[in-house]
């Protein structure tokens, strides 16, 4: 429990130091592949209806191996790209 304590505590003074950064530079880097919950972080949305019906049913494409779905950082920057006005 301390160490949820310590974190909060650094990641407080990082954001003080550098802005809403700090928080990022906490963070471990996600790999190429987005599980459905790290798509709709990426694609700042909240709800998987949204990112099927808006981006998937659109096009963005999803990698799918036994049930597990994922979608390539590399096709959703292509998709953001493509519906860029």
């Amino acid at each position: 429990m301390w160490i949820d304590q310590i974190y909060a505590y650094l990641c407080k003074i990082m954001t003080s130091i550098v802005g809403k950064k700090g928080d990022l530079f906490m963070k471990k880097e996600k790999g190429r592949y987005l599980t459905i919950e790290e798509a709709l972080d990426y694609f700042n949305i909240r709800s998987r209806n949204t990112l099927k019906r808006n981006f998937i049913s659109r096009g963005l494409p999803v990698i799918v191996i036994n049930g597990t779905q994922r979608i390539d950082k590399l096709d959703a920057d292509k998709f953001m790209q493509a519906h860029k006005k």
